[in-house]
């Protein structure tokens, strides 16, 4: 089997994300090319690396260029022919509605991972976004869902039956220590949808009543200086802790010692039709959780018992905290261990034998 994954992830550069576990499971069932974008001013360069067991194409491109059909077909070898071409997203899928088209992909799957009109501000790329979105899925043989809420807009105007649930995971559980540290942990980008604005207010409140926890955020993002300036500003940069990108491995380390989790995340367009990896891998890792009420989120939590929901505010997020500082060992280690079982459903392997076997069977019908 000859497969062609198509990612907007840099794979060489970027921590472990979802597209590196396909390519990790998808290396081992055929012959595997990853194309990935990279973004930079050398626009269409490529640099084709032998990884051993798959052959990764990374192409530089500016933004715009992914709105021109043929910028990455043009960056494929000629005649190139792929049993099976999986694409991320509405550019990435572009590509694959293009080889399909020509005879050049047997099987053309859309992996759906995000509401990517969302992204932008803008009434008129919104719109484009979303037309290009509707176009590939509608000319795709099959779509993985990230979300059931994704995946029950996506099944209110594309034929369902094409339509499968394929959400975000982890690769194992995380060994975790008995005696956890008091880390108030957020890992994720530092945007405005984050909800650091009322993370931070809500904690520099919680420093004046509680004298033991730290809060510590690692990722970055464009509201990450707003965001150090504040600490500051409320006078708390000896409790709270901007940390910035660490390896995938050190993160789970933190999480280990760590003892809360926060996922609070504004409930945009955006953020209903996500599933935060971040949730799981807390889970994973025996962090008890916090949620906002939005999405699949909403969900997880109810059905894990694994932490404490709450409508998006600065007062609803101090309780919380302060709930689940003060909470008792035995309810403590209910809710850690609610959640590491409840992680298991999510192993990636899991999550990608089970999209393999329903592309097998589509290329057999």
């Amino acid at each position: 089997m000859r497969y062609l994954l198509v990612t907007f992830i840099d794979m060489e550069r970027s921590l472990k994300q979802r597209p590196h576990y396909l390519v990790e499971y998808l290396r081992g069932n055929g012959s595997l090319h990853v194309l990935s974008i990279k973004y930079g001013q050398k626009v269409g360069k490529r640099k084709i690396k032998n990884c051993g067991d798959y052959i990764n194409i990374a192409v530089e491109c500016r933004f715009i260029d992914l709105f021109n059909e043929n910028f990455l077909y043009d960056r494929l070898e000629p005649n190139s022919y792929y049993d099976v071409v999986i694409c991320e997203g509405p550019w990435a899928g572009l590509l694959g509605i293009r080889l399909k088209d020509r005879g050049q992909a047997r099987l053309y799957v859309y992996e759906d991972i995000d509401y990517f009109p969302a992204f932008f501000e803008y009434d008129y790329i919104y719109e484009i976004v979303r037309s290009m979105e509707n176009r590939c899925m509608t000319k795709a043989d099959v779509i993985f869902s990230v979300s059931n809420t994704l995946k029950e807009l996506r099944s209110s105007y594309i034929d369902k039956n094409k339509i499968y649930l394929s959400p975000n995971g982890i690769e194992k559980i995380n060994k975790t220590t008995d005696l956890k540290e008091n880390i108030i942990l957020y890992a994720g980008t530092i945007d405005e949808w984050s909800g650091l604005d009322l993370v931070i207010r809500a904690y520099s409140e919680i420093t004046t009543v509680e004298t033991r926890s730290r809060l510590l955020i690692y990722g970055d993002g464009k509201m990450t200086k707003e965001y150090n300036n504040m600490i500051n500003r409320l006078k708390i940069a000896d409790r709270a802790f901007i940390k910035g990108k660490i390896s995938h491995k050190k993160l789970l380390d933190i999480y280990s010692r760590s003892l809360i989790g926060l996922c609070l995340l504004k409930p945009t367009e955006l953020v209903r039709y996500s599933f935060p990896i971040k949730l799981i891998e807390y889970m994973a890792s025996g962090l008890l959780v916090i949620a906002t009420k939005c999405g699949d989120m909403e969900r997880i939590i109810n059905e894990s018992g694994s932490g404490i929901l709450i409508d998006y505010g600065k007062e609803q997020i101090k309780d919380a905290i302060l709930q689940l500082l003060g909470m008792n060992a035995i309810k403590r280690q209910e809710m850690m261990s609610n959640g590491i079982e409840y992680a298991k459903r999510y192993k990636w392997d899991n999550i990608f034998e089970d999209e393999l076997s329903v592309i097998r069977a589509r290329l057999q019908v």
